[in-house]
Parts: C-alpha cells; sequence; structure tokens
C-alpha cells in the first residue's frame, strides 16, 4: 500500500463532530486518509482481536462496504491510527459521500461519528472517456498484467485443486502405498504394510478386575489363555419360588413370611404344622366388631372405673345396686313426688274457682283443649336450636353460645374499628354517617366533568409565538417534519407497517468447512424500503473465522456481511445488518449464507432472518 497525498482526520466514538476530507472524481490508490480514534476526547486504541469495517453511502444511494481484510484500502496501524486508501468505487460519483467506522468484537459493535468525504467532479470522467480515448484502457491494462499478486483472487477450487493438500509431499498422508519405506515393529512383530500381521503379545498389560457380588483380579497381555478364580459372595443370590428344588409352597404362602423376625428355634416349633392353622384362625372372632355367641366373658372392671374398658353384668349390676342404695341416689325425685303429693293433697282440699282442683283442672283442659294443642305445636325443642352462625334456617332460635359470639364480635368492632373519618382538607374526624364531598379532600375548585374536547376546545392562550385556537378536528396538518422532510414519502404509514418479514432456524445446521451456505432465505411480498438484520450462533471452536453475509443471490447482490475471529471462550454469536435501507421489489429475495474455516464442519444454531419495511 503506497501513499501520495495524507489527510488527517480524528474520529470519536462519543461525542459526534463531523470533519470533512477531499478527492476528486476517480482517484484510485492516490489519497490516504489518518484516521485517529477516541473515547470523549482520550485515545482510543482497537483492540487486537476487534474487526475494523468502513462504511461509505455514495450520492447516488450506492454503497462501500470492507473490512480489514482487503488491506489495499482499510489498514489498522502499529500505533493505532486506521489508514484508508480511497479506491476508484469509492471516488466514482462526486457529491458527499458519507462514511464511518465500526469496530466488531465478540461481545458488540462500536461505530464512530460520521465524516464526509468531498468528491470534487472531475473535466471528465473515466467512466466518460474509456470508450475514445485507448490510452486510457492500455494504462488499466498493464496496471492489470503488472499485478503478479493473483488480481483475480483466483482459487485453487477454480483451476481443479480443490481437493490437493498445500504441504510438502514428505508431511502427507499416503493412502495408497503398498509397503512402508522403513519397517516399523508393532509389540515385536516386524510390519512394513505388505501384508497383515497378528501379534503375540499386547504393548501394554491390562488389569481384568471383577467387583459387586463377585470378586477376582487377574492381569492380562494377551501372551496367553488365562484361568481366573472367581469369589461369589454367601448372600449374593437371588432365588424365585421356581429356582428352589423340593419347594412345595406356593408364592402366597411364602409371602406371609416377609418381614418375619422369628429366631431358628422359633421356626423349628412350627415343623408339621398343617393348613388348620388357617381354619383354627378362620374360627377365631375379629377384633373389628365381633359377633359373639354363648355365653362370652370378660374380666369385671373395679367399681368406679371410667376407661373403655369392657362392663360385665357383673359391674353394670354393682353399680346399680350401689346407686339404689345410696341415701343421695334420686333424692330429687323423692321431694318431687312429696311435693306433688303434697300440691294434690291441696288442690283436693280446695273448693273455689281458682284451678286448683283436680275436677276444675280437668274440666278446663277439655273447654281449652284447642288452645293447648296450639301450645304444644308451637313449642321449642332443644334439637330446634341453632348454635353456629352460617344456617339459613328460618323460624329457629339461636342458642345463647352464639349469641355471646355475636356480643364479642360487636364489642371488638366498637374498640379496634374505625372510630371516624377525615378528609385531607378537614382538621377534625367525624362519625357516624359520613359523605366526604370534593371539598373535603382539597378539590372544592375542581368540577367533575372533561376540561377540553373536539367540541370543547381549549380557549385561546396567548404566547411569544401566538395563541391557539380553532377547533382540532378541523386543524390543518403539517406536511413536513422538524428537520424539512416530507412526512408523507419519509415515514411509514400505519397501514404498511404489517409489511415486516421473518424467519428463524428450528434446528441446527451443519456448516462445511470454508463453505458459504445458504441457511434462510425471505422472499418480499411489498415493494418498498427495507432494513434487514440477522443473527446467528456458531458452536463452540476457538479456531478460524465466522461470517455472515446478506446477499440476493450467492453470488450477486451483496446487502451486508460480518467476518470476525472465532471467540476463545466458547460459541460465537454473530449480529449482521444491511449497510443501509435497501429497495426491494415484491418478489426479491433476501438470504442469509454462513461461512466458518475452523479446519471441520461446525454447527450453527439460534438463527433468525428479519427484514422491516420503513418506507
Amino acid at each position: 500500500m503506497h501513499t501520495t497525498f495524507e489527510q488527517k482526520i480524528t474520529l470519536d466514538l462519543t461525542v459526534s463532530k463531523i470533519q470533512n476530507v477531499h478527492c476528486s472524481q476517480d482517484d484510485d490508490f492516490s489519497r490516504t486518509l489518518l484516521i485517529t480514534l477516541s473515547d470523549n476526547g482520550k485515545p482510543y486504541p482497537i483492540p487486537q482481536n476487534d474487526i475494523l469495517c468502513l462504511k461509505i453511502s455514495k450520492p447516488d444511494h450506492t454503497f462501500v462496504y470492507i473490512d480489514e481484510t482487503d488491506e489495499n484500502h482499510l489498514l489498522k496501524n502499529a500505533d493505532g491510527t486506521v489508514s484508508v486508501v480511497l479506491s476508484q468505487q469509492m471516488t466514482s460519483v462526486p457529491g458527499i459521500c458519507r462514511a464511518e467506522l465500526q469496530i466488531i468484537s465478540a461481545d458488540g459493535m462500536i461505530t464512530s461519528c460520521n465524516f464526509n468525504i468531498i468528491v470534487k467532479k472531475s473535466v471528465l470522467s473515466d467512466t466518460e472517456i474509456s470508450s475514445t480515448i485507448e490510452s486510457n484502457i492500455v494504462q488499466k491494462m498493464v496496471r492489470h498484467l503488472t499485478d503478479s499478486l493473483n488480481p483475480h483472487n483466483v482459487t485453487k477450487d477454480q483451476v481443479g485443486l480443490g481437493n490437493a493438500d498445500n504441504t510438502a509431499d514428505i508431511d502427507k498422508n499416503v493412502n495408497s502405498s503398498e509397503k512402508l519405506t522403513t519397517a516399523r515393529n508393532i509389540n515385536g512383530t516386524s510390519f512394513d504394510g505388505t501384508e497383515d500381521i497378528v501379534t503375540d503379545k499386547w504393548g501394554k498389560s491390562r488389569t481384568l478386575t471383577l467387583s459387586g457380588d463377585v470378586s477376582a483380579s487377574t492381569p492380562l497381555d494377551g501372551s496367553s489363555d488365562i484361568d481366573l478364580a472367581v469369589t461369589v459372595r454367601d448372600d449374593s443370590h437371588n432365588h424365585t419360588v421356581n429356582s428352589i428344588s423340593d419347594l412345595t409352597a406356593t408364592a402366597a404362602e411364602l409371602n406371609v413370611l416377609d418381614g418375619l423376625t422369628a429366631t431358628t428355634n422359633d421356626l423349628n416349633h412350627t415343623a408339621g404344622v398343617t393348613d388348620n392353622i388357617q381354619t383354627q384362625l378362620d374360627a377365631k372372632s375379629p377384633v373389628e366388631s365381633p359377633a359373639l355367641t354363648g355365653v362370652p366373658t370378660a374380666p369385671t372392671a373395679a367399681a368406679g372405673t371410667d376407661t373403655a374398658q369392657l362392663a360385665t353384668t357383673a359391674f353394670t349390676q354393682r353399680a346399680v345396686s350401689a346407686h339404689n342404695t345410696s341415701d343421695s341416689a334420686h333424692a330429687d325425685i323423692r321431694n318431687l313426688i312429696s311435693a306433688l303429693v303434697t300440691r294434690l293433697n291441696a288442690v283436693a282440699d280446695s273448693d273455689d274457682e281458682t284451678l286448683d282442683q283436680l275436677s276444675e283442672i280437668v274440666a278446663y283442659i277439655k273447654n281449652n283443649k284447642s288452645l293447648i294443642d296450639s301450645i304444644t305445636t308451637a313449642k321449642i325443642n332443644v334439637t330446634d336450636i341453632v348454635d353456629n352462625l352460617t344456617s339459613a334456617a328460618a323460624d329457629k332460635p339461636l342458642s345463647a353460645r352464639q349469641g355471646k359470639a355475636l356480643r364479642d364480635l360487636i364489642d371488638t368492632l366498637t374498640n379496634a374499628g374505625v372510630s371516624g373519618v377525615k378528609g385531607s382538607a378537614e382538621a377534625a374526624y367525624r362519625t357516624g354517617y359520613v359523605n366526604l364531598t370534593p371539598a373535603n379532600i382539597g378539590l372544592a375548585n375542581v368540577t367533575n366533568e372533561r376540561q377540553y374536547s373536539a367540541s370543547n376546545p381549549q380557549p385561546s392562550v396567548a404566547g411569544s409565538s401566538g395563541s391557539c385556537t380553532g377547533n382540532a378536528a378541523t386543524a390543518t396538518r403539517a406536511t413536513q417534519d422538524g428537520n424539512g422532510r416530507n412526512i408523507a414519502n419519509t415515514y411509514l404509514p400505519k397501514s404498511d407497517i404489517g409489511s415486516n418479514y421473518s424467519t428463524s432456524l428450528t434446528t441446527s445446521k451443519s456448516i462445511p468447512n470454508d463453505v458459504s451456505t445458504e441457511i434462510l432465505t425471505i422472499t418480499i411480498g411489498v415493494t418498498g424500503t427495507y432494513l434487514i438484520h440477522a443473527q446467528a450462533s456458531f458452536s463452540s471452536n476457538k479456531n478460524g473465522l465466522r461470517r455472515l453475509d446478506l446477499k440476493d443471490t450467492n453470488t450477486t447482490g451483496g446487502f451486508g456481511g460480518i467476518q470476525v475471529g472465532a471467540s476463545g471462550s466458547g460459541t460465537t454469536v454473530l449480529q449482521v445488518s444491511s449497510v443501509s435501507a435497501l429497495g426491494l421489489a415484491a418478489g426479491q429475495k433476501v438470504r442469509l449464507y454462513a461461512r466458518q474455516n475452523c479446519g471441520a464442519a461446525l454447527n450453527i444454531n439460534s438463527v433468525y432472518l428479519n427484514a422491516i419495511r420503513i418506507k
């Protein structure tokens, strides 16, 4: 790379300050830009593993996008500066070219502020005179013929040597050789490749070891047969019923012994026992709800026992006898009978009309039978009393216990409940039924209505630039934004928001070594201006480069690309966007290609491709 004219500029990654550089139309390898990068005024050295890219938007809406692999036009210098050599492609269109630098790392991307390349129009450009002045053509031919550095970038695949290994013959692996130049020994047996060999002994001895329910160990080197003595653990056998000889019991019968803890002596006592055991067990009474017959007996509990022990007839008889002979037993009944006898005697001796004689009482009952029947029907039984607060039954009395629960609830609410209400604008609390007004909460001057609407516009407001009047529904709408751009042509109509396309890769895909492979494709449905974005994740591998390209086909229509070195800490994730907004026609395709050269096939996953219409 040579230099004729050099212009120096400083680009900041934080502070935006547009700088201009100048050149002439069709300049080629004659002007160099020496760019110093800074971050908020401080020098910013580009990390060694980061990728440097240059993006240029030309006045004819075409683009130039190169990375540091094009060392003829973009170069990171040892002192941290960046050299850009203007090419004829960059200077082919007169006017102002907008340019910026991008620094791409495994973690993200940093973009510098823009700078302008001002291309002065040539009196007569090369493209205009190339068909009339042969000297220009001859000059290009001479330049091309003297370029000995493969100007066409011819690859070994293109000349039919795609499978050739670019190494010295002595270092190649020869698959068709029939004999080794120098014979080698394999475990003591000579081998020159002319015939198969059988070794008598392994190159390295190994030890065979058995463990678990069996144990044994012996060395092995393949030189002879071995006899391995195996020790089996005594309790390692798992027998089934069918594998035990002379056994006559069924599996169901043996299952009865599961969990048995009897000793050997205990088991010996069962010798000779037959199926009569089950017959005898069936004759026994069950523990739960036994149906006893005959005259069952049980131990008689001591007098006064108050437990779950069974009470015999002897226990019951003793308790009844003790009760009947007790001086205090039935004292209330005796007193009631004595009082009744006294009252009856008094009634029998009475002759007035106060219902104190039996004859008067009998006569009254006969004469008022219907009244007495109604009293009997309306009486309250103990079973009618409701003892909970959830019953919905009508005409049922509430128990005293539930009445107390209600009283406790009332006391709790009275003592711990809300004692008063006060608005934010009030000085004291109010109790009882409280009606809060807007004035109580400091909103006395606010009305409960919409302040302004299309039918009730805001009144005129005088200001430094005029006043606001009129109805919003009939107001004149702006046709341009604050930067003077036509709104109708600059911004996407609401009806076109749906013209976005996306696709993704749901499974991993294998990318061959050093082969550009198509991953995803989007077909544009509506003609317009689109931004393209894609992302992909390469599986973990520390070798080679990773690259993504957006194209129309594999060989033409490049929309943008990115290339980084493999991540040394894990998977490599790349994002690529179109160099700018693209004008795409309905039916046109946008394809995502991936390439890697780690030395073998490598999986790619988590891939998506989006086309977002912006105009």
